[in-house]
């Protein structure tokens, strides 16, 4: 397991869900050398209507999580995500275990935390479970990235209700590209700051040599932010660009 974990919101036939997820093994979990996705699915005792977990409940989550990955890792075995959605929290693991040994492990796990938990075990070579069950889209990548900024904000004092100047920016590698995403900013009513090349010692490469920094209000609520971000983004590919995400100031409740 990395230290690079990342946290998104999807949707999941008709349930929200919350995707945790190793992005510091997308480099190398296909090298790993189990091969056996053993998935534990853990029933929410008290979900709320959306079928999470409740605030009182989590710290039991985190604990069971915290003992299943002991164990799991005294088997050389590799956490590498969790989905919490309708009712249930369910753990991703690679383990090179027989199913005996994986049932003799969960009827533990469940008797010590409390749990009703199940399991299922299967062969995955290509590493589906990581790539399609965990890893996220480019639209899912942004959300994560909203919720990071939105986490600071809100550990900042943020309440984040409040309606206030949100900047942005998007890089381009010509002049024509970023002339054409400017011109659909403003019939979206951005505001723009500046549209330029940027200094060659400040660009990145060659894909990056002109820059979009633009602006609008809102309130940075999760919703509301990533509704738009995620519509930048997709414009800013369509003009062969990228969207390099947002910031606002702290306004304290």
């Amino acid at each position: 397991m990395s230290e690079h974990w990342e946290v998104f919101v999807c949707q999941i036939g008709d349930h929200n869900a919350f995707v945790a997820y190793d992005q510091g093994l997308s480099e190398t979990i296909d090298g790993l050398a189990p091969t056996s996705l053993l998935k534990i699915k853990a029933t929410i005792k008290q979900p709320n209507e959306q079928g999470l977990p409740q605030k009182a409940e989590l710290d039991d989550l985190n604990l069971l999580e915290q003992v299943l990955e002991t164990q799991i890792r005294e088997y050389e075995g590799v956490p590498v995500g969790r989905v919490t959605v309708a009712g249930l929290r369910i753990f991703y693991y690679y383990v090179d275990l027989c199913d005996a040994d994986c049932k003799t492990m969960v009827d533990a796990f469940a008797q010590q935390t409390g749990y009703e938990l199940r399991f299922t075990t299967r062969l995955d070579t290509g590493r589906e479970g990581y790539w399609q069950d965990l890893y996220p889209s480019e639209d899912e990548r942004q959300i994560a990235a909203d919720m990071r900024t939105i986490d600071e904000l809100r550990l900042r004092g943020d309440d984040l209700n409040q309606s206030r100047k949100v900047e942005h920016w998007a890089y381009f590698a010509d002049e024509d590209q970023m002339t054409s995403f400017v011109d659909w900013l403003k019939s979206q009513s951005f505001s723009i700051e500046s549209a330029r090349a940027v200094n060659p010692e400040d660009s990145v490469d060659e894909q990056h040599s002109h820059r979009v920094r633009f602006f609008h209000e809102l309130a940075p609520t999760l919703s509301n932010v990533s509704e738009v971000t995620i519509t930048l983004a997709n414009k800013a590919r369509e003009h062969n660009g990228d969207y390099d995400g947002w910031e606002t100031s702290v306004q304290a409740s």
